[in-house]
């Protein structure tokens, strides 16, 4: 069955491809990504059906699919950190202090004044969780975290951030993306 389903809002300007997405996340993981992920241009072309055609990735029986007619071209990694990362088990590959961590970080994020791109970026994937909440107003508060982290690093992959350098930075965001892409590789090396 499916456990998580991510909905893309709009029809991508320029949908990305499946070998575009392959390569582009080899590259970024350091790692075969094929081996643990389904990338397919559409959930028919991945063998699954009754998954809403508008669907960007899922998770269906712990398995991620990516589905690339509904990517755009260049947030190729957000989704996938989005699907792997938050819905495959973050919390578990992080630690619960990691995750907690990553929670409080990105919230004070949000409330900072001083328009840095980690701010801008926190204020934006906070407002998308509030966004989703009014859809589905009894999201529990552990769904919202895991779209919050998610959120995060989708907008930040929109913005330009190369989450794999930026976690080699000691700056603000680099100390939270080492900690969610040391988690997003134990992820895929325990599929």
């Amino acid at each position: 069955g499916v456990d998580f389903l991510s909905i893309s809002s709009e029809t991508p300007a320029i949908p990305t491809t499946v070998e575009r997405t392959t390569t582009v996340l080899n590259e970024q993981m350091g790692v075969d990504v094929t081996d643990h992920v389904v990338i397919a241009a559409t959930p028919e072309q991945a063998g699954l059906t009754g998954i809403d055609p508008t669907a960007k990735g899922v998770v269906s029986d712990g398995k991620p699919y990516l589905f690339t007619d509904n990517i755009q071209e260049g947030n190729e990694l957000g989704v996938f950190l989005h699907e792997v990362g938050t819905h495959v088990g973050m919390r578990n590959y992080l630690g619960s202090g990691n995750y907690n961590w990553t929670i409080k970080k990105i919230k004070q994020f949000a409330n900072l004044k001083d328009g840095s791109p980690e701010a801008q970026i926190a204020k934006t994937a906070l407002r998308r969780v509030r966004e989703a909440k009014k859809l589905i107003p009894d999201t529990p508060q552990q769904h919202s975290d895991h779209e919050l982290i998610a959120y995060f690093v989708e907008e930040a992959v929109y913005r330009g951030i190369n989450p794999a350098q930026e976690s080699r930075q000691t700056t603000k965001l680099g100390l939270v993306f080492r900690r969610l892409f040391n988690g997003a590789l134990r992820i895929l090396k325990a599929m």
